[in-house]
């Protein structure tokens, strides 16, 4: 290749880059600039997990599943969910479903398996799975009684805040190391030393892989209104470049760094 061509193409991309501002670069020379940040209003679109279309037949047989299991027909659910399976084997969603369904019917072996196909086609993420597969396997290992998972998740939504502080407290009083509580715990204390404890504590009960994500999320954010501002953005930093950065952690921690810096 021409020498001349290769110094202008090396002109160019250092043009390209001082074009944007280096927000973090990480150990291993990748860098993050202010053109990353763009186009972040999007939501994360869960169903997008199949390289081909899902067949419209597919996506009935899970609607019916799902109506199914609103009004508690568990049986006639799990058995939509698996006809929607064999006409679109690689899609996430009704092997999500079918894996609830069993966790509602206490048949936790099934409910992991499933969670864990999920999490084998859709590697990066896709709702709790992630967080859902760690817990029913420690509970089927006997670290936390069988049922706490779904306790735990039963009332993250349509409670007020108030009810949602007591129960998660409880729930880490009877099991200090249950990170998806600490977590939850984190975004709901109003006072700076509460907070900064939980997300420690739930940073050091060997949390999953996306609970994880999110205490560091919440603790970049304390760190940088403490006035530690390189900190907070070395950790965002480093979920939004790690190769293996779950799809919504990777979203949020972009839109997080956004947030900050624009608030200078």
């Amino acid at each position: 290749m021409n020498k001349t061509f290769i110094f202008i193409a090396l002109l160019a991309f250092h043009g390209a880059i001082m074009a944007s501002d280096i927000i973090f670069t990480s150990k291993d020379g990748q860098v993050l600039t202010t053109q990353d940040l763009e186009d972040l209003d999007a939501s994360v679109n869960w169903q997008i997990k199949s390289d081909k279309p899902i067949p419209p037949a597919a996506k009935v047989l899970h609607q019916q599943g799902r109506q199914y299991g609103q009004t508690g027909q568990n049986d006639k659910a799990v058995a939509a969910f698996k006809d929607a399976i064999k006409i679109a084997p690689q899609w996430s969603y009704p092997y999500y479903d079918l894996a609830y369904t069993y966790m509602l019917s206490s048949d936790l072996q099934q409910a992991y398996q499933y969670y864990e196909k999920v999490n084998q086609l859709s590697p990066n993420g896709f709702f709790t799975a992630i967080t859902a597969a760690h817990y029913l396997q420690l509970e089927l290992n006997g670290k936390y009684p069988q049922g706490l998972y779904l306790y735990y998740l039963s009332h993250e939504w349509d409670k007020t805040p108030a009810q949602q502080l007591a129960l998660f407290a409880n729930i880490v009083k009877k099991f200090p190391d249950y990170a998806p509580a600490w977590q939850k715990l984190a975004d709901l204390y109003q006072d700076n030393a509460s907070k900064q404890d939980a997300i420690e504590r739930g940073l050091s009960s060997d949390p999953d892989k996306e609970t994880e994500g999110f205490l560091l999320i919440n603790k970049s954010i304390m760190l940088y209104n403490s006035g530690d501002k390189k900190q907070a953005l070395a950790l965002l930093g480093e979920l939004v470049l790690d190769p293996q950065s779950l799809t919504n952690i990777n979203l949020i921690a972009k839109k997080t760094i956004a947030m900050l810096v624009n608030s200078k």
